[in-house]
């Protein structure tokens, strides 16, 4: 009978040899039986990230190559490990109301976000009992920063990815029970399946490419805030622009002060302090008027630039992937090219536009020479 609930499938292919790496480098199959089931089930909790993926079927391998998921694909992930380390297990299938998306999702997405999204959870066979796995969805380190964000909130909450009664008090770790994340949202049960690949013959939801880009977008987003490496860069980045700022602020100050000097040459204490002060401020407000309207002007120059040569869906594609890659990446990168990673989406930004220009104005210089043939 547990044959079935232990046997490998496309999708739960748990002899993939980067699965089994990860089992022997974790050392699951030497743990007890609890033991090593805790550890798969905090291990897909918390170090395979929360975020969507291309397709909810996909293999567990390709889960674990991408290193995140949601529920449906982490489901897969921790299954295929279960599996491999000798532990039965099955897929439950429902829909969850579209209200616990609220707050990642907003305005017109979430507007027009099906009304009930496609879900699952993962059931073990353990000690002759069947336990209900579902907090493996969002990792730890979400959870809490979400709770301090609603620190108000002590009783049932619903949104960001969350429907509990007890938002303070969650069931989260396992031990010898069920653990849950989004059950309250459910609004249609599919029942029990053997196996992902079973579950999505007769249930599976198709994401329009808007909403695909909506939610590779905000795991972006949501890994950006995560990245310690990148949240670093953002603040030396700023420090810098901030230290740039105070050292001009500073210039011109001088500079207004060293010229208000002309009025030490006044007999007149008070016309000389009068004289003194209306320098350094027409001095300072004049130089803050003139960086606002240099900036305002850079930036109007800038929009301009990218209305004309880089209005596209193209651009909006090279901005996320290269976000993406800067923030998933960007302990790689920096190890080969070691400069801050702001710098780095600047400078990809600043190339991309560059192409732009050149392949338009090339495409022009060929349009007025065949006009002229």
């Amino acid at each position: 009978m547990k044959d079935k609930y232990l046997r490998e499938t496309r999708m739960v292919d748990f002899s993939n040899p980067a699965i089994q790496k990860l089992i022997q480098n974790m050392k699951w199959k030497e743990m007890g039986e609890f033991e090593r089931i805790k550890a798969i089930y905090n291990y897909v909790r918390d170090d395979v990230l929360f975020g969507y993926n291309i397709d909810d079927g996909i293999s567990a391998s390709k889960v674990l190559a991408d290193g995140y998921g949601q529920c449906n694909t982490k489901g897969t992930l921790f299954m295929a490990l279960l599996r491999a380390c000798n532990i039965p297990c099955r897929v439950h299938g429902f829909t969850i109301d579209k209200r616990l998306q609220k707050g990642a999702m907003t305005g017109f997405v979430y507007r027009n976000a099906p009304k009930s999204i496609f879900h699952s959870w993962v059931e073990i066979n353990f000690e002759n009992q069947w336990y209900e796995l579902e907090a493996f969805i969002l990792d730890k380190t979400y959870i809490k920063k979400l709770q301090e964000q609603n620190s108000e909130c002590t009783g049932a909450f619903c949104g960001y990815g969350v429907a509990v009664k007890d938002f303070r008090n969650l069931i989260i770790e396992f031990d010898r029970n069920n653990t849950y994340i989004q059950s309250e949202g459910i609004n249609q049960d599919f029942g029990v399946y053997d196996c992902p690949n079973e579950l999505l013959k007769e249930h599976h939801q198709e994401i329009s490419a808007f909403l695909l880009i909506w939610y590779s977008v905000s795991t972006t987003l949501f890994q950006m805030i995560r990245s310690k490496i990148f949240i670093s860069d953002c603040v030396v980045f700023f420090d810098t622009i901030e230290t740039f700022t105070q050292t001009i602020a500073g210039w011109v100050v001088l500079t207004g002060k060293n010229m208000a000097q002309i009025s030490d040459g006044i007999s007149n204490p008070v016309i000389a302090g009068i004289i003194y002060w209306l320098i350094r401020i027409l001095v300072c407000g004049g130089c803050l008027v003139g960086a606002g309207i240099l900036l305002a002007f850079i930036g109007i120059k800038i929009a301009r630039l990218y209305k004309k040569y880089c209005w596209d869906i193209i651009t909006i594609l090279v901005t996320f992937i290269s976000m993406a890659i800067a923030i998933y990446f960007g302990d790689w990168i920096k190890t080969v090219l070691p400069f801050n990673l702001l710098f780095f989406l600047l400078l990809v930004q600043v190339i991309y536009v560059g192409i732009a220009m050149a392949a338009i104005c090339q495409r022009t210089i060929a349009n007025i020479t065949l006009q002229e043939e």
